[in-house]
């Protein structure tokens, strides 16, 4: 059901934005922007945040009203996180988490200038992997040669928020940005993801 209402309630806001299209877009060029992103993620003492380091991503967005202050548009991102080093005497390896995140937002046209603040409001799906090394009760560890053929118990799971992203862009020549960006994700009580994203992109 939550999901249900969260999923609604951007697909409203975007169909809102369209239909107010025709009064406010100033620019008939609608662009599409992709760009590819470093991800950082911080450690905060929770499984996800403390067990993956951020690789890259990437982001695709449409300006659906393009106006004369702001720009609204949507979008959806792409993040690879891989798991971290392989700790000694630990049953737990952590492979890779990936992150999905559709989005609206708008963009702040500051006059005479490439500058561009940002503000984006999302839903973000995580699914992150991992393999359990052990064999009944007893637990190993798998980089000790002895190891071969104790038993293994891959998972895979599922966590869901919304996200809030902040950011700016810095275009040249209205064609290619630089991006740097925060995303928060309040997941639930006590575990919240803190990213950091800085890349380059193009609209066409």
């Amino acid at each position: 059901m939550k999901y249900i209402k969260i999923y609604s309630f951007l697909f409203f806001l975007v169909f809102s934005l369209a239909q107010a299209q025709e009064e406010t877009i100033t620019d008939k060029n609608k662009p599409f922007s992709v760009g590819l992103h470093y991800t950082g993620n911080f450690r905060n003492d929770n499984i996800i945040s403390d067990s993956y380091n951020g690789i890259a991503g990437l982001d695709a967005r449409y300006t659906i009203i393009s106006g004369e202050f702001l720009n609204f548009q949507t979008g959806f991102s792409i993040d690879y996180l891989k798991g971290r080093d392989f700790k000694q005497k630990s049953s737990i390896e952590y492979n890779s988490a990936w992150f999905f995140n559709p989005n609206v937002g708008v963009e702040f046209n500051i006059k005479n200038s490439g500058f561009k603040p940002f503000f984006n409001l999302g839903y973000n799906l995580i699914n992150y992997s991992y393999t359990i090394y052990g064999s009944d009760f007893t637990l190993f560890d798998p980089s000790d040669p002895s190891f071969t053929g104790m038993k293994q118990n891959k998972s895979n799971e599922n966590k869901s928020s919304i996200s809030l992203q902040p950011g700016a862009r810095f275009y040249f020549k209205n064609k290619i940005y630089l991006e740097t960006s925060y995303r928060f994700l309040p997941i639930e009580n006590n575990v919240n993801i803190h990213l950091f994203n800085l890349g380059l992109g193009v609209n066409f």
